[in-house]
């Protein structure tokens, strides 16, 4: 991979560590004789398997798997850290110019918010917390996003002051629910 792809993949791959699950583990399906993969629901304690892990599969790549959350969540802590020092290293003038660029490159908004309705974690929120009756249908999904933001198109949140708010504070009760 080269570095170009990997620094347009990185904030996608945070935003996925951030919404995967916490916590994973590794179990024994006896009837089926494989190793599985398993994530534990914060909310209800329950494990559930996610990926079974064929016999033929290799140490190495099978610790990979088994771990590959844990690996990621360590690497970019690494990640965050390098970057604190190099910025710690660098003089004003860099930083102000890396705050310019940063604030030329606003988030799209209507984009990140599309990603999560695409995401089961957020669905579940929105049936939880805000009425979603069906959790399959992408449009009902929309649907309901739009009128709890209050707006005619997810592009909104990209021009309009209030409704950016509206989508901040939803975000906001959606990643204190994610912890809970």
């Amino acid at each position: 991979m080269n570095l170009a792809d990997a620094k347009r993949m990185l904030p996608e791959i945070r935003e996925t560590l951030g919404l995967s699950s916490e916590e994973w583990s590794e179990s024994y399906n006896v009837a089926e004789g494989r190793t599985e993969l398993c994530s534990k629901d914060r909310l209800t304690g329950r494990v559930d398997p996610m990926a079974s892990i064929l016999p033929e599969c290799g140490f190495a790549d099978q610790r990979l798997i088994l771990r590959a959350r844990t690996y990621l969540a360590a690497l970019d802590a690494l990640f965050v850290e390098a970057c604190r020092v190099i910025r710690s290293q660098e003089p004003p003038e860099a930083t102000a110019e890396r705050e310019r660029r940063r604030k030329e490159k606003e988030t799209d908004h209507a984009q990140h918010c599309g990603r999560l309705c695409n995401d089961r974690v957020f669905r579940r929120y929105l049936l939880e917390r805000h009425q979603l009756t069906d959790q399959s249908d992408i449009e009902r999904i929309n649907t309901r996003v739009r009128h709890i933001l209050a707006v005619q198109s997810r592009a909104e949140l990209n021009t309009d002051p209030a409704a950016l708010a509206r989508w901040k504070n939803l975000l906001a009760d959606f990643y204190a629910w994610r912890k809970l």
